[in-house]
């Protein structure tokens, strides 16, 4: 109920201003200052205070103005702060985003071997071949099978396009083959370094001029391959064969 008395009396201190062209060659009370102004817009005086406070600055005009001017001033203040916080929750937004972007760069591929056959159990890429028959070690392959399978991957940031082929050696091993393409510029993205993120030998990968790199993987187990270029994360696969 205070607070709403002291918005009354500010309120009407404007209309009176507004009705007044005094301030316009204002001078000052010898009563009251700014602090004493401040003092009231915040609730800080006592009731003795407050009725002596409005007794005066209803026939004193300086401090009709200066009760105007502090409360347009300590708007302004609180306009600024508000400001400053919706700019830095803004920015908190926008790294949020950013961070949600990059995530959509990780590409998982859930890769299953039987006997006699590869096939893609789970993947967040586009399957373009999702099973292949392989062999086992020891057995003479057929030149004539494909021995690959094979997903798509659109990456957000920068869009790219990701081609990912895993297929069987002569040595029945198997290796990634990563193929890199840039939409927008209508051209395969070179000098792209992977590695595995859990090779002790540190080997790296580079991309050639067609945008194409080989990996050679285990026949078994989780693989995490990291791409850079410029020393800057491009993008993650999560490679998992059973």
């Amino acid at each position: 109920m205070e607070t709403q008395t002291t918005q009354k009396f500010v309120e009407a201190a404007k209309r009176a201003m507004a009705n007044c062209d005094h301030h316009s060659k204002s001078s000052v009370c010898d009563r009251y200052k700014t602090t004493d102004y401040v003092k009231y817009i915040n609730g800080n005086m006592d009731n003795g205070e407050k009725t002596e406070f409005k007794e005066h600055c209803n026939v004193c005009p300086e401090c009709l103005e200066g009760l105007y001017q502090a409360d347009r001033k300590d708007n302004l203040e609180v306009n600024q702060k508000e400001d400053k916080y919706l700019f830095h929750k803004t920015i908190e937004i926008l790294d949020k985003i950013d961070i949600q972007k990059t995530s959509k760069n990780i590409v998982k591929l859930f890769i299953k071997i039987s006997d006699t056959l590869m096939e893609i159990i789970e993947t967040t890429g586009k399957i373009i071949t999702a099973k292949t028959p392989v062999t086992v070690r020891g057995e003479k392959r057929d030149n004539n099978m494909q021995n690959s399978i094979q997903i798509v991957e659109d990456l957000s940031t920068p869009p790219l396009s990701a081609q990912l082929t895993i297929s069987q050696q002569e040595n029945s091993q198997f290796c990634l083959h990563v193929s890199l393409f840039q939409p927008d510029l209508d051209e395969f993205m070179s000098d792209v370094q992977f590695f595995l993120k859990d090779d002790k030998r540190k080997d790296q990968y580079t991309t050639d001029i067609y945008g194409e790199v080989i990996i050679p993987l285990e026949t078994s187990g989780s693989h995490v391959i990291i791409c850079k270029t410029k020393n800057e994360p491009l993008a993650e696969f999560n490679i998992s064969i059973k």
